[in-house]
Protein backbone atom coordinates (compact mmCIF):
# COMPACT_ATOMS: atom_id res chain seq x y z
CA UNK A 1 0.00 0.00 0.00
CA UNK A 2 1.99 3.18 -0.79
CA UNK A 3 3.55 4.98 2.10
CA UNK A 4 2.19 8.65 1.41
CA UNK A 5 -1.94 7.35 1.71
CA UNK A 6 -0.61 5.23 5.16
CA UNK A 7 0.62 8.44 6.29
CA UNK A 8 -2.66 11.07 5.29
CA UNK A 9 -4.99 8.38 7.02
CA UNK A 10 -3.08 8.25 9.77
CA UNK A 11 -2.78 11.83 10.26
CA UNK A 12 -6.59 12.75 9.75
CA UNK A 13 -7.10 10.05 12.47
CA UNK A 14 -4.70 11.19 14.67
CA UNK A 15 -5.95 14.93 14.06
CA UNK A 16 -9.41 13.90 15.26
CA UNK A 17 -8.70 11.74 17.69
CA UNK A 18 -6.49 14.37 19.41
CA UNK A 19 -9.37 16.98 18.63
CA UNK A 20 -11.71 14.35 20.77
CA UNK A 21 -9.42 13.86 24.09
CA UNK A 22 -8.65 17.82 24.06
CA UNK A 23 -12.56 18.11 24.70
CA UNK A 24 -12.56 15.46 26.83
CA UNK A 25 -9.83 16.21 28.92
CA UNK A 26 -9.06 20.16 29.04
CA UNK A 27 -13.23 21.27 28.43
CA UNK A 28 -15.10 18.66 30.61
CA UNK A 29 -16.69 17.46 27.62
CA UNK A 30 -18.29 13.87 28.08
CA UNK A 31 -17.26 11.37 25.73
CA UNK A 32 -20.54 9.79 25.19
CA UNK A 33 -22.82 12.64 26.19
CA UNK A 34 -25.39 11.13 27.94
CA UNK A 35 -29.10 12.44 27.63
CA UNK A 36 -30.85 13.70 30.47
CA UNK A 37 -34.03 12.57 31.97
CA UNK A 38 -35.74 15.92 32.81
CA UNK A 39 -33.99 18.76 30.48
CA UNK A 40 -34.95 19.80 26.82
CA UNK A 41 -34.19 22.50 24.41
CA UNK A 42 -37.25 23.85 22.59
CA UNK A 43 -37.69 26.36 19.68
CA UNK A 44 -41.02 27.59 18.70
CA UNK A 45 -41.16 28.78 15.34
CA UNK A 46 -44.07 31.03 13.53
CA UNK A 47 -43.72 32.45 10.22
CA UNK A 48 -46.09 34.69 8.25
CA UNK A 49 -46.52 37.61 5.85
CA UNK A 50 -48.63 40.69 7.00
CA UNK A 51 -51.52 41.66 4.98
CA UNK A 52 -53.67 44.41 6.84
CA UNK A 53 -52.71 47.68 8.89
CA UNK A 54 -53.50 46.17 11.92
CA UNK A 55 -51.58 42.62 11.19
CA UNK A 56 -50.42 40.56 14.06
CA UNK A 57 -50.65 37.84 16.11
CA UNK A 58 -50.53 35.93 19.59
CA UNK A 59 -48.92 32.97 20.58
CA UNK A 60 -48.98 31.44 24.18
CA UNK A 61 -45.63 31.13 25.19
CA UNK A 62 -44.93 27.93 28.15
CA UNK A 63 -45.95 28.49 32.09
CA UNK A 64 -43.16 29.37 33.97
CA UNK A 65 -44.57 29.67 37.44
CA UNK A 66 -45.50 25.83 37.85
CA UNK A 67 -43.33 23.60 40.34
CA UNK A 68 -43.03 21.15 37.91
CA UNK A 69 -41.47 22.58 34.98
CA UNK A 70 -38.58 25.47 35.27
CA UNK A 71 -37.89 28.05 32.13
CA UNK A 72 -34.66 28.76 31.60
CA UNK A 73 -32.36 30.66 28.52
CA UNK A 74 -35.00 32.59 27.04
CA UNK A 75 -34.22 33.76 23.31
CA UNK A 76 -36.64 35.99 21.51
CA UNK A 77 -35.87 36.74 17.43
CA UNK A 78 -38.39 38.21 15.70
CA UNK A 79 -37.66 39.03 12.40
CA UNK A 80 -39.55 41.87 10.61
CA UNK A 81 -42.07 42.23 13.09
CA UNK A 82 -42.66 43.64 16.64
CA UNK A 83 -42.40 41.00 20.11
CA UNK A 84 -44.40 41.96 23.00
CA UNK A 85 -44.53 39.71 26.49
CA UNK A 86 -47.32 40.06 28.75
CA UNK A 87 -48.87 37.98 31.34
CA UNK A 88 -52.53 36.89 31.47
CA UNK A 89 -53.01 35.54 34.65
CA UNK A 90 -51.12 31.77 34.46
CA UNK A 91 -50.56 32.18 31.25
CA UNK A 92 -47.77 34.25 29.60
CA UNK A 93 -48.28 35.61 25.91
CA UNK A 94 -46.58 36.79 23.10
CA UNK A 95 -47.75 39.44 20.63
CA UNK A 96 -46.19 40.06 17.36
CA UNK A 97 -47.02 43.25 15.07
CA UNK A 98 -45.77 43.44 11.67
CA UNK A 99 -46.18 46.04 8.97
CA UNK A 100 -48.14 45.23 5.78
CA UNK A 101 -46.56 43.33 2.96
CA UNK A 102 -43.83 42.05 5.30
CA UNK A 103 -42.89 38.78 5.84
CA UNK A 104 -41.75 38.08 9.32
CA UNK A 105 -40.48 34.99 11.37
CA UNK A 106 -40.49 34.13 15.20
CA UNK A 107 -37.78 32.07 16.53
CA UNK A 108 -38.40 31.93 20.43
CA UNK A 109 -35.90 29.23 22.11
CA UNK A 110 -35.86 28.05 25.91
CA UNK A 111 -34.65 25.16 27.90
CA UNK A 112 -37.07 23.41 30.13
CA UNK A 113 -36.38 21.45 33.35
CA UNK A 114 -39.02 18.94 34.23
CA UNK A 115 -39.68 17.57 37.35
CA UNK A 116 -41.88 14.44 38.39
CA UNK A 117 -45.10 14.92 39.99
CA UNK A 118 -45.81 13.12 43.46
CA UNK A 119 -48.91 14.43 43.86
CA UNK A 120 -51.99 11.61 43.35
CA UNK A 121 -55.93 12.77 44.29
CA UNK A 122 -56.56 13.99 47.59
CA UNK A 123 -58.59 12.80 50.36
CA UNK A 124 -62.08 13.59 50.85
CA UNK A 125 -61.29 15.21 54.11
CA UNK A 126 -58.48 17.39 52.85
CA UNK A 127 -60.68 18.55 50.46
CA UNK A 128 -63.38 19.55 52.56
CA UNK A 129 -61.64 21.58 54.76
CA UNK A 130 -60.91 23.69 51.39
CA UNK A 131 -64.63 24.34 50.24
CA UNK A 132 -64.49 25.63 46.35
CA UNK A 133 -64.78 29.79 45.75
CA UNK A 134 -68.65 29.97 44.34
CA UNK A 135 -67.73 32.89 42.25
CA UNK A 136 -64.77 31.30 40.87
CA UNK A 137 -64.21 31.81 36.83
CA UNK A 138 -63.79 28.09 36.54
CA UNK A 139 -67.32 27.17 37.62
CA UNK A 140 -68.67 29.26 34.85
CA UNK A 141 -70.26 28.19 31.61
CA UNK A 142 -68.22 28.89 28.64
CA UNK A 143 -68.96 29.26 24.83
CA UNK A 144 -68.04 25.41 24.47
CA UNK A 145 -68.58 23.88 27.75
CA UNK A 146 -71.97 24.03 28.24
CA UNK A 147 -71.96 23.59 32.12
CA UNK A 148 -75.26 24.71 33.03
CA UNK A 149 -76.91 22.75 30.09
CA UNK A 150 -79.89 20.37 31.75
CA UNK A 151 -78.20 17.39 29.63
CA UNK A 152 -74.66 18.20 30.87
CA UNK A 153 -76.44 17.65 34.74
CA UNK A 154 -78.45 14.93 33.60
CA UNK A 155 -75.43 13.15 32.55
CA UNK A 156 -73.90 13.64 35.69
CA UNK A 157 -76.56 12.45 37.94
CA UNK A 158 -76.39 9.11 36.22
CA UNK A 159 -72.34 8.41 36.13
CA UNK A 160 -71.86 9.42 39.71
CA UNK A 161 -73.49 7.56 43.44
CA UNK A 162 -75.86 10.85 44.65
CA UNK A 163 -73.25 10.40 48.26
CA UNK A 164 -69.91 11.03 45.98
CA UNK A 165 -67.90 13.72 47.42
CA UNK A 166 -65.23 16.08 45.26
CA UNK A 167 -62.67 13.67 45.02
CA UNK A 168 -65.02 10.06 43.84
CA UNK A 169 -66.99 12.63 41.78
CA UNK A 170 -63.88 13.39 39.63
CA UNK A 171 -62.72 9.52 39.26
CA UNK A 172 -66.92 9.31 37.85
CA UNK A 173 -66.15 11.74 35.45
CA UNK A 174 -62.51 10.16 34.89
CA UNK A 175 -63.92 7.17 33.66
CA UNK A 176 -66.96 7.61 31.97
CA UNK A 177 -65.09 9.95 29.86
CA UNK A 178 -62.17 7.54 29.40
CA UNK A 179 -64.55 4.46 28.69
CA UNK A 180 -67.38 5.73 27.00
CA UNK A 181 -66.62 8.67 25.17
CA UNK A 182 -65.10 7.13 21.79
CA UNK A 183 -61.96 8.37 20.31
CA UNK A 184 -62.69 10.06 17.30
CA UNK A 185 -61.67 14.00 16.44
CA UNK A 186 -63.90 15.81 15.18
CA UNK A 187 -62.21 19.35 15.33
CA UNK A 188 -61.69 21.30 17.36
CA UNK A 189 -64.65 23.25 17.02
CA UNK A 190 -66.63 19.73 18.80
CA UNK A 191 -67.77 21.61 22.09
CA UNK A 192 -68.70 19.53 25.78
CA UNK A 193 -72.42 19.16 24.51
CA UNK A 194 -71.78 17.79 21.26
CA UNK A 195 -69.23 15.02 22.58
CA UNK A 196 -71.85 14.42 25.17
CA UNK A 197 -74.60 13.74 23.21
CA UNK A 198 -72.49 11.84 20.15
CA UNK A 199 -70.45 9.99 22.88
CA UNK A 200 -67.39 10.87 20.68
CA UNK A 201 -64.98 13.34 20.60
CA UNK A 202 -60.75 14.09 20.30
CA UNK A 203 -58.81 15.01 22.63
CA UNK A 204 -60.02 18.65 23.37
CA UNK A 205 -63.20 17.60 22.59
CA UNK A 206 -63.15 15.00 26.13
CA UNK A 207 -61.59 17.61 27.86
CA UNK A 208 -64.14 19.91 27.12
CA UNK A 209 -66.68 17.66 28.32
CA UNK A 210 -64.57 16.55 31.37
CA UNK A 211 -64.54 20.52 32.68
CA UNK A 212 -68.51 20.56 32.14
CA UNK A 213 -69.18 18.06 34.24
CA UNK A 214 -67.33 18.80 36.77
CA UNK A 215 -68.03 22.59 36.86
CA UNK A 216 -71.61 20.74 36.47
CA UNK A 217 -70.89 19.04 40.04
CA UNK A 218 -69.73 22.34 41.18
CA UNK A 219 -65.70 21.82 41.01
CA UNK A 220 -63.27 24.62 39.70
CA UNK A 221 -62.14 23.02 36.49
CA UNK A 222 -60.30 24.06 33.17
CA UNK A 223 -58.58 22.63 29.90
CA UNK A 224 -55.00 22.96 30.17
CA UNK A 225 -52.81 22.57 26.68
CA UNK A 226 -49.28 21.41 26.29
CA UNK A 227 -47.00 18.88 24.19
CA UNK A 228 -45.41 15.65 25.35
CA UNK A 229 -41.79 16.08 25.17
CA UNK A 230 -39.72 13.76 22.30
CA UNK A 231 -37.08 14.46 20.32
CA UNK A 232 -39.02 15.38 16.72
CA UNK A 233 -41.09 17.92 14.91
CA UNK A 234 -44.62 18.91 16.06
CA UNK A 235 -47.64 21.64 15.24
CA UNK A 236 -50.26 19.79 17.23
CA UNK A 237 -50.86 20.03 21.01
CA UNK A 238 -51.99 18.11 23.42
CA UNK A 239 -55.24 18.41 25.82
CA UNK A 240 -56.51 17.43 29.18
CA UNK A 241 -58.65 19.01 31.98
CA UNK A 242 -57.66 20.30 35.31
CA UNK A 243 -60.20 20.06 38.40
CA UNK A 244 -59.02 22.39 41.50
CA UNK A 245 -59.27 20.26 44.40
CA UNK A 246 -58.71 22.02 47.85
CA UNK A 247 -55.51 23.99 46.81
CA UNK A 248 -54.58 21.85 44.06
CA UNK A 249 -55.11 21.67 40.53
CA UNK A 250 -54.58 18.11 39.51
CA UNK A 251 -54.89 16.83 36.13
CA UNK A 252 -57.50 14.48 34.28
CA UNK A 253 -55.99 13.15 30.78
CA UNK A 254 -58.50 10.65 29.86
CA UNK A 255 -56.51 10.01 26.52
CA UNK A 256 -53.34 9.00 28.10
CA UNK A 257 -55.10 7.34 30.99
CA UNK A 258 -53.45 9.85 33.82
CA UNK A 259 -55.41 11.49 36.64
CA UNK A 260 -54.13 13.53 39.79
CA UNK A 261 -50.50 13.92 38.14
CA UNK A 262 -49.33 14.43 34.20
CA UNK A 263 -46.77 12.22 32.86
CA UNK A 264 -42.97 13.41 34.00
CA UNK A 265 -42.38 14.34 30.40
CA UNK A 266 -45.49 16.67 29.71
CA UNK A 267 -44.81 20.73 29.29
CA UNK A 268 -47.29 23.02 30.46
CA UNK A 269 -48.20 25.92 27.96
CA UNK A 270 -51.01 27.50 28.91
CA UNK A 271 -54.77 26.96 30.11
CA UNK A 272 -57.24 27.37 28.40
CA UNK A 273 -59.54 25.79 25.04
CA UNK A 274 -58.33 28.02 22.30
CA UNK A 275 -55.32 27.68 19.65
CA UNK A 276 -51.88 28.18 20.06
CA UNK A 277 -51.64 31.17 18.03
CA UNK A 278 -54.56 33.46 16.95
CA UNK A 279 -53.74 35.53 14.49
CA UNK A 280 -55.05 38.63 12.42
CA UNK A 281 -54.72 39.88 8.99
CA UNK A 282 -51.81 37.17 8.54
CA UNK A 283 -51.28 34.99 5.77
CA UNK A 284 -49.10 32.40 4.79
CA UNK A 285 -48.65 31.71 8.80
CA UNK A 286 -46.56 28.20 10.03
CA UNK A 287 -46.39 27.17 12.96
CA UNK A 288 -44.21 24.22 14.75
CA UNK A 289 -41.99 23.39 17.72
CA UNK A 290 -39.15 21.20 17.77
CA UNK A 291 -37.90 19.40 20.85
CA UNK A 292 -34.51 18.11 21.31
CA UNK A 293 -33.24 16.43 24.65
CA UNK A 294 -30.32 18.12 25.93
CA UNK A 295 -27.04 16.30 26.90
CA UNK A 296 -25.42 16.82 30.06
CA UNK A 297 -22.44 18.19 28.92
CA UNK A 298 -24.60 20.94 27.15
CA UNK A 299 -24.97 22.91 30.21
CA UNK A 300 -21.40 23.45 31.17
CA UNK A 301 -20.99 24.80 27.27
CA UNK A 302 -24.08 27.16 28.07
CA UNK A 303 -22.45 28.02 31.18
CA UNK A 304 -18.34 28.44 29.15
CA UNK A 305 -20.76 30.23 26.27
CA UNK A 306 -22.24 33.36 28.58
CA UNK A 307 -18.84 33.91 30.07
CA UNK A 308 -17.93 34.55 26.77
CA UNK A 309 -15.16 31.45 26.82
CA UNK A 310 -12.19 32.21 24.44
CA UNK A 311 -11.73 28.78 23.44
CA UNK A 312 -12.92 27.85 20.00
CA UNK A 313 -13.76 24.95 20.48
CA UNK A 314 -16.44 26.04 22.64
CA UNK A 315 -17.81 29.08 20.46
CA UNK A 316 -18.05 26.58 16.81
CA UNK A 317 -19.68 24.11 19.33
CA UNK A 318 -22.83 23.00 17.18
CA UNK A 319 -24.96 22.97 20.24
CA UNK A 320 -25.32 26.88 19.44
CA UNK A 321 -26.83 26.04 16.32
CA UNK A 322 -31.19 26.19 16.32
CA UNK A 323 -32.76 23.19 18.04
CA UNK A 324 -34.21 22.07 14.65
CA UNK A 325 -30.90 22.70 12.60
CA UNK A 326 -29.40 20.06 15.48
CA UNK A 327 -31.84 17.60 15.14
CA UNK A 328 -31.10 17.67 11.34
CA UNK A 329 -27.23 17.30 11.81
CA UNK A 330 -27.58 14.45 14.14
CA UNK A 331 -28.54 12.04 11.43
CA UNK A 332 -26.87 14.42 8.43
CA UNK A 333 -23.22 13.61 10.32
CA UNK A 334 -23.87 9.61 10.34
CA UNK A 335 -24.21 9.39 6.66
CA UNK A 336 -20.48 9.60 6.31
CA UNK A 337 -20.47 6.16 8.54
CA UNK A 338 -23.03 5.02 6.52
CA UNK A 339 -20.61 5.52 3.26
CA UNK A 340 -17.77 3.83 5.68
CA UNK A 341 -20.15 1.01 6.41
CA UNK A 342 -20.99 0.02 2.16
CA UNK A 343 -16.88 0.65 1.52
CA UNK A 344 -16.20 -1.99 4.12
CA UNK A 345 -18.96 -4.81 2.98
CA UNK A 346 -18.44 -3.95 -0.93
CA UNK A 347 -14.73 -4.13 -0.86
CA UNK A 348 -13.76 -5.83 2.36
CA UNK A 349 -16.52 -8.21 2.39
CA UNK A 350 -17.65 -8.43 -1.23
CA UNK A 351 -21.24 -7.81 -1.16
CA UNK A 352 -23.23 -6.32 -4.05
CA UNK A 353 -25.36 -3.42 -3.94
CA UNK A 354 -27.37 -1.51 -6.38
CA UNK A 355 -25.39 1.77 -6.69
CA UNK A 356 -22.87 3.15 -4.09
CA UNK A 357 -24.92 4.53 -1.90
CA UNK A 358 -27.98 3.17 -2.25
CA UNK A 359 -27.91 1.29 0.83
CA UNK A 360 -27.56 4.48 2.80
CA UNK A 361 -30.31 6.38 0.80
CA UNK A 362 -32.76 3.50 1.77
CA UNK A 363 -31.47 3.50 5.44
CA UNK A 364 -32.46 7.20 5.76
CA UNK A 365 -35.95 6.51 4.16
CA UNK A 366 -36.52 3.68 6.98
CA UNK A 367 -35.98 6.37 9.33
CA UNK A 368 -39.62 7.16 8.12
CA UNK A 369 -40.95 4.26 6.92
CA UNK A 370 -39.93 2.14 9.82
CA UNK A 371 -37.89 -0.93 8.80
CA UNK A 372 -40.71 -4.15 8.21
CA UNK A 373 -42.79 -1.74 6.44
CA UNK A 374 -40.00 0.44 4.46
CA UNK A 375 -38.45 -3.61 2.99
CA UNK A 376 -42.16 -4.14 2.21
CA UNK A 377 -42.53 -1.00 0.36
CA UNK A 378 -39.23 -0.98 -1.34
CA UNK A 379 -39.93 -4.64 -2.58
CA UNK A 380 -43.53 -3.86 -4.04
CA UNK A 381 -42.13 -0.88 -5.16
CA UNK A 382 -39.44 -2.19 -7.30
CA UNK A 383 -41.43 -5.47 -8.15
CA UNK A 384 -43.97 -3.81 -9.45
CA UNK A 385 -41.50 -1.08 -11.55
CA UNK A 386 -39.92 -4.42 -12.73
CA UNK A 387 -43.17 -5.60 -14.62
CA UNK A 388 -43.40 -2.51 -16.35
CA UNK A 389 -40.04 -2.53 -17.42
CA UNK A 390 -41.05 -5.62 -19.08
CA UNK A 391 -43.57 -3.95 -20.92
CA UNK A 392 -41.53 -0.87 -22.12
CA UNK A 393 -39.04 -3.78 -23.48
CA UNK A 394 -41.67 -4.97 -25.90
CA UNK A 395 -42.17 -1.46 -27.00
CA UNK A 396 -38.49 -0.97 -27.61
CA UNK A 397 -38.10 3.01 -26.12
CA UNK A 398 -35.23 4.94 -26.21
CA UNK A 399 -32.95 4.69 -23.21
CA UNK A 400 -33.98 8.12 -21.97
CA UNK A 401 -37.53 7.96 -22.82
CA UNK A 402 -37.56 4.71 -21.40
CA UNK A 403 -35.91 6.33 -17.75
CA UNK A 404 -38.60 8.45 -17.76
CA UNK A 405 -41.23 7.06 -18.77
CA UNK A 406 -39.94 4.20 -15.44
CA UNK A 407 -39.83 7.20 -13.07
CA UNK A 408 -43.16 8.42 -13.63
CA UNK A 409 -44.33 4.83 -13.13
CA UNK A 410 -42.18 4.72 -9.62
CA UNK A 411 -43.88 8.37 -8.56
CA UNK A 412 -47.60 6.72 -9.63
CA UNK A 413 -46.84 3.87 -7.33
CA UNK A 414 -45.76 5.61 -4.72
CA UNK A 415 -48.76 7.76 -4.70
CA UNK A 416 -50.99 4.89 -4.74
CA UNK A 417 -49.34 3.51 -1.90
CA UNK A 418 -49.78 6.78 -0.12
CA UNK A 419 -53.79 6.49 -1.32
CA UNK A 420 -54.28 2.99 -0.11
CA UNK A 421 -52.45 3.52 3.31
CA UNK A 422 -54.21 6.73 3.99
CA UNK A 423 -58.07 4.69 3.15
CA UNK A 424 -56.73 1.44 5.13
CA UNK A 425 -55.63 4.03 8.67
CA UNK A 426 -51.48 3.13 7.94
CA UNK A 427 -50.44 6.02 8.40
CA UNK A 428 -46.24 4.74 8.09
CA UNK A 429 -47.66 4.10 4.39
CA UNK A 430 -47.34 7.69 3.73
CA UNK A 431 -43.71 8.25 4.34
CA UNK A 432 -43.20 5.85 1.15
CA UNK A 433 -42.84 9.22 -1.05
CA UNK A 434 -39.49 9.25 1.92
CA UNK A 435 -37.43 6.40 -0.58
CA UNK A 436 -34.99 8.13 -3.36
CA UNK A 437 -36.98 8.02 -6.48
CA UNK A 438 -34.20 8.34 -8.94
CA UNK A 439 -32.11 5.73 -7.60
CA UNK A 440 -35.20 3.20 -7.06
CA UNK A 441 -35.84 4.20 -10.71
CA UNK A 442 -32.01 3.67 -11.75
CA UNK A 443 -32.63 0.20 -9.44
CA UNK A 444 -35.36 -1.04 -11.18
CA UNK A 445 -33.28 -0.59 -14.82
CA UNK A 446 -30.31 -2.09 -13.53
CA UNK A 447 -32.05 -4.88 -11.74
CA UNK A 448 -34.30 -5.79 -14.96
CA UNK A 449 -31.03 -5.28 -16.68
CA UNK A 450 -28.89 -7.98 -14.87
CA UNK A 451 -31.29 -10.49 -14.64
CA UNK A 452 -31.42 -10.21 -18.73
CA UNK A 453 -27.32 -10.25 -18.84
CA UNK A 454 -26.50 -12.40 -15.46
CA UNK A 455 -29.54 -14.16 -14.48
CA UNK A 456 -31.90 -13.82 -12.17
CA UNK A 457 -29.89 -15.61 -9.34
CA UNK A 458 -27.40 -13.09 -9.42
CA UNK A 459 -30.27 -10.21 -9.80
CA UNK A 460 -31.30 -11.70 -6.42
CA UNK A 461 -28.27 -11.69 -4.74
CA UNK A 462 -28.05 -8.02 -5.68
CA UNK A 463 -31.11 -7.19 -4.43
CA UNK A 464 -30.40 -9.52 -1.16
CA UNK A 465 -26.57 -7.94 -0.75
CA UNK A 466 -28.51 -4.05 -1.03
CA UNK A 467 -31.39 -4.49 1.79
CA UNK A 468 -27.73 -6.70 4.05
CA UNK A 469 -26.28 -3.17 3.72
CA UNK A 470 -28.88 -0.80 3.97
CA UNK A 471 -30.17 -2.99 7.32
CA UNK A 472 -26.46 -2.34 8.69
CA UNK A 473 -26.69 1.26 7.95
CA UNK A 474 -30.39 1.69 9.26
CA UNK A 475 -28.78 -0.09 12.60
CA UNK A 476 -26.05 2.37 12.92
CA UNK A 477 -28.35 5.65 11.82
CA UNK A 478 -31.04 4.84 14.28
CA UNK A 479 -28.22 4.67 17.44
CA UNK A 480 -29.08 7.77 19.95
CA UNK A 481 -25.30 7.58 21.19
CA UNK A 482 -23.88 7.39 18.44
CA UNK A 483 -26.12 10.35 17.00
CA UNK A 484 -25.25 12.43 20.39
CA UNK A 485 -21.76 11.36 20.12
CA UNK A 486 -20.67 12.14 16.83
CA UNK A 487 -23.27 15.97 17.17
CA UNK A 488 -20.83 16.89 20.42
CA UNK A 489 -17.93 15.29 18.49
CA UNK A 490 -17.82 15.93 14.69
CA UNK A 491 -13.77 15.83 14.59
CA UNK A 492 -15.04 12.10 14.61
CA UNK A 493 -15.44 12.46 10.77
CA UNK A 494 -11.53 13.01 10.42
CA UNK A 495 -11.09 9.33 11.40
CA UNK A 496 -13.57 7.81 8.80
CA UNK A 497 -11.53 9.69 5.72
CA UNK A 498 -8.40 8.48 7.08
CA UNK A 499 -10.34 4.49 7.20
CA UNK A 500 -11.78 5.09 3.43
CA UNK A 501 -8.40 6.39 2.25
CA UNK A 502 -7.02 2.91 3.59
CA UNK A 503 -9.99 0.96 2.06
CA UNK A 504 -9.47 3.04 -1.17
CA UNK A 505 -6.10 1.70 -1.52
CA UNK A 506 -6.34 -2.34 -0.45
CA UNK A 507 -6.33 -4.51 -3.68
CA UNK A 508 -6.13 -7.85 -1.55
CA UNK A 509 -8.83 -10.66 -1.62
CA UNK A 510 -12.39 -9.88 -0.47
CA UNK A 511 -13.77 -12.12 2.11
CA UNK A 512 -15.93 -13.40 -0.15
CA UNK A 513 -13.61 -14.18 -2.48
CA UNK A 514 -11.19 -16.13 0.54
CA UNK A 515 -14.22 -18.72 0.57
CA UNK A 516 -15.17 -18.70 -3.21
CA UNK A 517 -11.54 -20.24 -3.87
CA UNK A 518 -10.97 -21.66 -1.13
CA UNK A 519 -11.30 -25.42 -2.51
CA UNK A 520 -8.98 -23.62 -4.79
CA UNK A 521 -6.19 -22.92 -2.26
CA UNK A 522 -6.34 -25.84 -0.75
CA UNK A 523 -5.50 -27.95 -4.02
CA UNK A 524 -2.20 -25.27 -4.03
CA UNK A 525 -1.98 -26.57 -0.76
CA UNK A 526 -1.99 -30.63 -1.54
CA UNK A 527 0.31 -29.94 -4.43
Amino acid sequence: MNLRVVLLAALLAGCGIAVVAYKVKALGYDLVPRATEDRWSVQIQLRFRSVGEDAGARVFLPADRLPRQRIYDERILAEGARFDVSTHGDNRIGTISGRPGTSGTLSYRFAVHLRAEDEELPSERDVSEVPPDPDSIWLAPERHIQSDDSRVLERLREIRSPDAGPVRTVRYIFDYVRDEVVGVDLGDGADALTVLQLERGGPLGKARLAVALARAGGLPARVVAGIDMEDGTRNELRHWAEVLLGEQWHALDVVSGHIGRLPRERLILYEGDGPAVDTRGLEEVSFQIDALKEEVSQHRLYQRRVLESDTVLDRVSLYTLPVNTQMTLRVLLLIPFGALIVSLFRNMVGVPTFGTFMPVLLALAFLETGLALGVALLLIIIGVGWLFRGLLDWLQLLMIPRLSFLLTVVIVIIVGISLLSDRAGMTAGLYAAAFPIVIITATIERFSVMIVEEGPRNAANTTVGTLLVALACYGMLISDVLQRTVLAFPELLLPVLGVLLLIGRYTGYRLSEWARFSAFNRGFGDA
